[in-house]
């Protein structure tokens, strides 16, 4: 695999979990969705596996985000920011 296509594939996998942690889901409940076991998803997560178009299109649907947030760089999911104001009172 080319670097650039190996790239994609990582970013691919950070979208990926970010749209399923965005949304609550296991790897298990993810790769028993799109029919896969939940080590190749977690594979994909990594950027080491990448899943096919019909599984991201089922997975999109499965996961309430748009197809396009696979294809951009931009995750859906804030960081959680410890409110220090909130821990003081």
């Amino acid at each position: 695999m080319k670097e650039t296509d190996i790239t994609r594939a990582k970013i691919l996998g950070v979208l990926i979990r970010d749209a399923r942690l965005h949304a609550n889901r296991t790897v298990s409940e993810c790769a028993a969705r799109v029919q896969i076991e939940a080590e190749q998803f977690n594979a994909a997560e990594s950027g080491e596996f990448v899943l096919s178009l019909p599984h991201l299109e089922i997975l999109a649907l499965y996961l309430g985000v748009p197809i396009e947030h696979f294809w951009g760089t931009k995750t859906i999911s804030k960081p959680d920011r410890t409110n220090y104001q909130e821990l003081l009172l």
